[in-house]
């Protein structure tokens, strides 16, 4: 059989990128709605998205007729995603 990509590669990259993409627009999107509330649900978003994206990853890997750029490179955004969120826990803990 043919490796090929599946909807859980597409999936585990989709989920990546919008990770990457709610800590990038956290700021511009709070500051133009002047709400906690807006702030507060992108940012349990992004760990939840964060946590949804590990568990595709351990899907996407486990398959093996599943080719294997596409998932790589979410990897890839996902380790940068977690390295985020866990330099500004260890910031907000520790500097503040």
């Amino acid at each position: 059989m043919n490796k090929s990509y599946t909807w859980r590669s597409y999936s585990y990259l989709t989920m990546s990128i919008i990770v990457l993409l709610l800590m990038v627009l956290i700021d511009p999107i709070a500051s133009t709605f002047s709400s906690e509330k807006i702030g507060s649900f992108i940012i349990i978003g992004v760990f939840i998205g964060a946590f949804l994206s590990i568990i595709l990853a351990f899907i996407t890997f486990s398959n093996r007729m599943e080719k294997r750029l596409i998932p790589i490179v979410a990897t890839v955004i996902t380790i940068l995603d977690i390295a985020i969120i866990l330099f500004f826990l260890w910031f907000g803990a520790n500097l503040t």
